[in-house]
């Protein structure tokens, strides 16, 4: 496709990136979304989710929506669309804390809101450290947001690598 078919859709370089991260953003939100729909335990999902926000790759469209947070300051406009991306993880990590809570798997230690916003901050923060140089194994990242987890919810995941976990 030429560029002058291109700015005919789209008025910048810029609002085609932000469409296109649009995409990259909805799509990880959807694959969030399956984890917590699985017929599963909590705990288990629980660590699903933890795999899926701290991949062992950073994929290319994670790294435009990192890198898009730079044009945020002259676009203000894109700014829904990361909050939306933040929110809708944040509300999918509540929804399955308050469901293992409600079940008794899980006993927290901070209100299901904190503990959803902070497992969201940990694995943007570990997603971020690649793409500043930081060569920690990914797994070391996925252990530091486990044992987290395990303090804020009140259950023990087991041994490295035992994915099915279980009640403290």
């Amino acid at each position: 496709m030429s560029p002058a078919n291109i700015l005919h859709y789209f008025s910048s370089l810029d609002e085609l990136q932000m469409t296109a991260i649009a995409g990259a953003m909805e799509e990880f939100g959807e694959r969030r979304q399956r984890i917590l729909d699985r017929p599963e335990s909590a705990t288990e999902r629980i660590l699903a989710m933890i795999q899926a926000g701290v991949p062992d790759r950073i994929s290319d469209e994670l790294r435009h929506v990192y890198e898009s947070v730079a044009i945020l300051a002259e676009h203000p406009e894109y700014l829904p669309a990361h909050r939306a991306l933040t929110e809708r993880q944040v509300m999918l990590y509540r929804t399955l804390i308050e469901i293992g809570a409600g079940t008794g798997e899980f006993r927290l230690a901070s209100p299901p809101g904190m503990i959803a916003r902070n497992l969201v901050a940990l694995e943007d923060a570990y997603d971020l450290y690649p793409l500043v140089g930081d060569r920690t194994p990914r797994e070391e990242c996925r252990a530091a947001v486990r044992s987290y987890a395990e303090l804020a919810l009140g259950i023990s995941f087991g041994a490295p690598g035992d994915e099915r976990g279980r009640s403290a």
